[in-house]
């Protein structure tokens, strides 16, 4: 008999919790007649109910602000934060995206964005342009990867870093060699410096680039065929980071930019996101039998078994990015 309660017990907080869910997407949504609905950048109170497995399998907090509006936040990014069921949250509005989903970033329980905090030097690098890649920590031992400007290094053990962003958790430290300028990223691949590999965070591989004198650091395993000699310039894709400097993703020379491929479409599906809505997906396969996923606007327009053309829109973190035409 306890069993049976327990299990139902469950069901009912299962269901509830499906319930607030439906009715959160609904009532947060911007209307016109809304005057509760939060805005990007809006700060906003909140306490958190529980936390929940939901039809996805993610694990989320349940969160309720002080209309009684209801909110997820996705519980992987935040364990660090000591969050518990009663704890009062203060959040900003970080995205509210075309479904009109609400996307928050709690307040860092040790970091303020745009405030400043002291890190400690670990490693510091030389690189031939100057520049000097580094491995910096925190107060709590946490590894940040960063780049000084060319000239003197920093004196001491300790530098104060402006904290850029916080983004699903993580702290992002601006570099001290980023651009003092907003970066306008370029619209067609440009020719980088490559200026050495270096040993940083957590011991991995990254390769610095510079482009107009910003720096840029990309994590080597994510391009195993990407090895250039010191001095020699590459052609990438540049993008503007969360550090204020460049993320660079180099041209593919397997896949270049803007390239035009037919590929088999091996299968066609949708994924329900409690957060972002139904994104609908294919599995491909190209000449070689490389296996690609690309994100589409609509699976009823493919069948599993037919090719279909579809273009290099650009990369990230290495990987291809294609684009339907």
């Amino acid at each position: 008999m306890s069993g049976f309660l327990l299990s139902f017990t469950r069901l009912a907080i299962w269901l509830e919790d499906a319930f607030l869910l439906i009715w959160s997407s609904l009532i947060t949504r911007p209307t016109e007649m809304s005057t509760n609905i939060p805005q990007k950048g809006q700060k906003i109170k909140l306490k958190l109910i529980r936390e929940s497995v939901f039809p996805d399998n993610r694990e989320y907090y349940l969160l309720v602000d002080e209309h009684q509006q209801r909110f997820l936040l996705p519980a992987e990014y935040y364990r660090s934060y000591g969050l518990k069921p009663g704890t009062r949250i203060d959040a900003v509005v970080d995205h509210v995206n075309c479904n009109g989903r609400i996307f928050l970033e709690p307040e860092h329980p040790r970091f303020k964005t745009g405030s400043m905090a002291r890190f400690g030097i670990k490693v510091l690098f030389s690189s031939p342009g100057g520049f000097m890649p580094s491995i910096v920590t925190d107060v709590d031992g946490l590894e940040y990867s960063i780049v000084f400007p060319p000239g003197s290094p920093p004196p001491g053990s300790a530098v104060l870093l402006n904290i850029k962003s916080i983004s699903k958790g993580m702290v992002y430290p601006e570099w001290p060699a980023a651009s003092s300028g907003k970066l306008r990223s370029p619209e067609l691949p440009v020719m980088v410096d490559y200026l050495g590999t270096y040993s940083l965070q957590n011991d991995e591989k990254y390769h610095l680039l510079v482009y107009e004198q910003v720096p840029a650091l990309i994590k080597s395993s994510l391009f195993p065929w990407f090895n250039p000699l010191p001095g020699q310039k590459v052609k990438c894709l540049l993008y503007n980071n969360k550090n204020g400097v460049w993320r660079a993703e180099p041209v593919n020379p397997f896949y270049p930019f803007r390239e035009k491929r037919i590929m088999e479409v091996v299968r066609a599906y949708s994924v329900d996101d409690l957060l972002r809505g139904i994104k609908q997906w294919l599995d491909v396969k190209d000449e070689s039998g490389r296996l690609h996923t690309i994100l589409v606007g609509a699976v009823s327009r493919y069948e599993p078994g037919q090719s279909y053309p579809f273009i290099v829109s650009g990369y990230r973190k290495g990987r291809i990015v294609w684009e339907e035409i």
